[in-house]
């Protein structure tokens, strides 16, 4: 195994890195480096700010990218995110189908609660590139939310990427939102 010495994330094997995060003079490009923590494979990634776009831009230059990646199937994708909300890890929860994946909430919170997330947002991809939201999209952003709120794992929001630069952000409709967690 050969390790190299990455700037800011220290020696890693060469199948421990997908890529690497680093600004420095005038150029960056992004990284992740895959961590194996039992039953769970995260992606940790050099702290983002989280918001809708830049959780759309982050699908864009990672998960778009990735391996096992298929634009003809649904995927599903958790975003872990730290207390001052920035996003510091992704971990793949479903490869689905053309038009279905299947997603419950222990695999969501699986690798949140390894990574001692403070809140998550979902993103799963429409390969028909229309980012509006079904019925089943709906229920699984409430169900997330309730037990987000059982466990104090709070879900920020759940985001569709359609083609090109289209997604849908339920967090302007406050189902997925921050703002919820007060109500019980």
């Amino acid at each position: 195994m050969i390790k190299k010495r990455l700037p800011g994330l220290g020696y890693a094997a060469d199948q421990e890195i997908g890529s690497v995060v680093c600004k420095k003079r005038n150029y960056s490009f992004c990284a992740y480096k895959l961590c194996h923590i039992p039953k769970v494979r995260v992606a940790v990634v050099t702290p983002i700010h989280y918001s809708p776009k830049s959780a759309a831009k982050l699908w864009r230059r990672y998960i778009r990218l990735a391996p096992w990646y298929d634009e003809a199937k649904e995927m599903a994708v958790v975003l872990i995110l730290n207390t001052k909300l920035q996003v510091t890890a992704f971990s793949l929860i479903s490869i689905g189908t053309l038009n279905e994946s299947i997603v419950h909430a222990r695999d969501v919170f699986r690798p949140a609660i390894a990574l001692n997330a403070y809140s998550i947002a979902l993103m799963h991809n429409h390969p028909s590139g229309d980012p509006k939201p079904s019925k089943a999209d709906l229920e699984l952003t409430t169900d997330l939310r309730e037990a987000g709120k059982l466990i104090g794992i709070f879900l920020e929001d759940h985001i569709i990427i359609g083609a090109g630069n289209l997604f849908f952000s339920f967090d302007p409709y406050g189902i997925a939102s921050a703002a919820s967690r007060l109500d019980v």
